[in-house]
């Protein structure tokens, strides 16, 4: 594996397993262990867009018809059109994976952490795998696969089974993994097999051994207050966080909740960990002062506060000071374009605050934000990377 890898100083890890396995939780874990995390599904999407490179070949092959109401493919509609049409799925599949493949290795060339993480369903059956230098395969139970997905995404069993027809068995893709986690049980199990792996991994690798130093370095500012199930404060932050029983009653969630996924509602002890694990919760040392703990959702292209303890004051104090300047470096590290955050209508001090780093408020006609101003927030946004031209073919 890795034979046409041209990232001397990089360490690619390869991540795929079938469809309700828990990749996406897998990618996070390693993320927190400080690896650069490629979503090859977003790739795909942005390659949708009706400015992306895939909409000419797709309108031709599928027709116009395959085109919402705005101009851009209707994902919905051509995924019922592919799971039921072997060759369609074949024929989308060439004109997709040669585009997520030019994406990732853009997004390698310019990667500011030098364990880099690509998730993708399809890895092993397209140029992704090349790029790899170690194969990890997330597997899980088949019961626990349809529950998974019955549950998070409302399908059916006959759905399930379908998806799961187009997609090759796990026995196959085990055979070639470097790595098989696990992924049946709790969360924390999990959690367990990944840095386990991590560990074992860079002991085998000398070239991974390298380069996790080179990330213990890069990442060393946040090393003390990103909680992960393996920090020494962990059980004492759980306890802040659930005193008197009350779940999250010391966080507040930000936004109408009803558009978050359940572990970000209210969180009860039992998906405690797969809240850390799926969230980055920073927090000072001490973790009994105000105005130290915050919530952020990691995606490929934004880095989002979901929740804090803050005070419900005006005063912009030194924590508030630090959080701010320790988001932004994470966030330059994993190449996020947007720090989007929210925060409370009234507190016009740590507005103007915002203001002054280079934040800006964004319209509330937005209708994607419409939701955060209807309860109460003002979103602001904070540009830490430029945007890559990901289908660029010259590199």
């Amino acid at each position: 594996m890795g034979e046409i890898n041209p990232h001397q100083d990089r360490f690619i890890i390869g991540l795929t397993g079938n469809i309700g396995t828990g990749k996406s939780l897998v990618r996070k874990m390693l993320q927190h262990l400080g690896a650069y995390g490629i979503d090859a599904d977003i790739l795909t999407h942005e390659a949708l867009k009706p400015d992306g490179p895939a909409q000419e070949q797709i309108i031709h092959r599928f027709g116009p018809s395959i085109l919402d109401t705005h101009g851009a493919v209707d994902r919905v509609k051509l995924a019922h059109i592919v799971f039921s049409d072997e060759k369609a799925l074949i024929e989308l599949e060439n004109i997709l994976h040669p585009l997520v493949s030019i994406a990732a290795a853009n997004m390698i060339q310019h990667a500011r952490l030098p364990i880099i993480i690509i998730e993708a369903i399809k890895l092993l059956e397209s140029d992704l795998a090349g790029m790899c230098d170690s194969i990890w395969v997330v597997d899980a139970r088949e019961q626990v696969i349809f529950d998974r997905l019955s549950h998070a995404r409302g399908m059916g069993h006959t759905d399930i089974k379908e998806r799961l027809s187009h997609q090759s068995p796990s026995k196959n893709k085990r055979q070639r993994a470097d790595v098989v986690i696990e992924n049946s049980r709790e969360v924390y199990k999990t959690w367990l097999q990944v840095t386990e792996a991590w560990d074992q991994t860079k002991k085998k690798k000398q070239g991974f051994s390298v380069c996790t130093n080179r990330t213990s370095d890069l990442l060393a500012f946040s090393k003390d207050f990103l909680i992960t199930p393996s920090s020494d404060n962990i059980s004492a932050f759980e306890e802040f966080i659930y005193k008197e029983n009350q779940p999250a009653k010391n966080i507040t969630w930000l936004g109408d909740k009803s558009n978050f996924p359940p572990a970000r509602q209210n969180p009860t002890r039992q998906n405690f960990t797969q809240l850390i694990c799926q969230h980055f919760l920073f927090a000072f040392p001490d973790i009994f002062t105000n105005e130290n703990i915050t919530i952020w959702d990691l995606s490929q292209f934004e880095f989002v506060l979901l929740g804090h303890n803050y005070a419900n004051s005006d005063t912009v104090g030194k924590d508030f000071k630090k959080t701010l300047a320790l988001i932004e470096q994470f966030s330059r590290l994993h190449m996020t374009q947007w720090i989007m955050f929210p925060i409370e209508d009234h507190l016009n001090e740590r507005k103007s605050f915002l203001r002054k780093r280079g934040y800006k408020s964004m319209p509330s006609r937005n209708v994607d934000i419409s939701y955060w101003n209807k309860a109460g927030y003002n979103l602001y946004q904070k540009k830490v990377c430029d945007a890559l031209d990901l289908f660029d073919k010259r590199i």
